[in-house]
């Protein structure tokens, strides 16, 4: 249970921070807080980029609900993880929709 809380966490600060700035204010255009807050979840995700996301697998506990995922489904999510300079830019989450459910 709890290492599933921590990858929802994860995934939730990874999802956060690949929104687009035209779905926030402009730092320029007064409030600047969503912004800042998008700045800081990049900074601090665990994962950036696929040299961290190996990591993190070579580690990852056996009771994961990464490990959850049916092992087709588990390659294809993972194969879907796109990473930009600054982080994660895009993912498929349809498998984690279909083979996930909350607890």
């Amino acid at each position: 249970m709890k290492n599933f809380i921590k990858f929802g966490i994860t995934i939730s600060v990874l999802c956060y921070a690949t929104l687009t700035i035209a779905q926030e204010p402009t730092a320029s255009g007064g409030n600047g807080l969503a912004l800042d807050q998008r700045l800081i979840d990049q900074l601090t995700a665990p994962i950036k980029s696929r040299a961290d996301l190996r990591g993190y697998l070579a580690a990852v506990p056996a009771d994961s609900p990464l490990r959850r995922l049916t092992p087709g489904a588990r390659k294809r999510f993972i194969d879907s993880l796109v990473f930009s300079p600054s982080g994660l830019a895009s993912y498929s989450y349809e498998d984690i929709a279909s083979e996930l459910t909350a607890v």
